[in-house]
């Protein structure tokens, strides 16, 4: 029963992820797209520090809950090991994208909303472009633990 519920808390925190990162690819991204650049360049500025608390907790929990069902799996043979084991390299590719993704979000903060630089959107793109990948890695790493689970025996 331990590992059911360690399994459900794992699906849970990955969830919360993937609904996350596919909303901001899907519709918030690009409806800050649409606005102009000093309008954009806050509302990146207001999100960023909102999702900055949030995500400082909730990726490395999520990659930590995916560490500890791989060392307490009993039978390293089995597909609920392997799709578990993928799920958690989707999710070290979630946090190595991040990584270049945060200064990024840094400069982000430092800019004066009221005077975007030129380059302004030139970084958005390449964030955009690391987003994507961030949330692949995520999506990728959602469904091998889903199999992981409907895979799992009761051994």
């Amino acid at each position: 029963m331990k590992r059911r519920i360690a399994r459900l808390g794992n699906l849970l925190l990955a969830s919360l992820l993937v609904g996350n990162g596919v909303g901001a690819v899907v519709i918030t991204h690009p409806a800050l797209h649409t606005l102009e650049p000093d309008a954009y360049l806050k509302a990146e500025q207001e999100l960023t520090r909102r999702y900055r608390g949030i995500m400082i907790g909730l990726m490395p929990t999520t990659v930590l809950s995916c560490l500890a069902l791989l060392f307490t799996t009993p039978r390293r043979k089995a597909a609920a090991f392997r799709y578990t084991l993928l799920g958690t390299l989707g999710f070290v590719g979630m946090l190595a994208t991040t990584a270049v993704e945060l200064p990024l979000n840094k400069r982000t903060l430092e800019l004066d909303a009221a005077a975007p630089p030129d380059d302004w959107q030139e970084m958005r793109w390449r964030w955009d472009r690391f987003n994507r990948l961030r949330t692949l890695c995520e999506v990728a790493g959602w469904l091998a633990l889903c199999l992981a689970t409907v895979s799992e025996t009761d051994d």
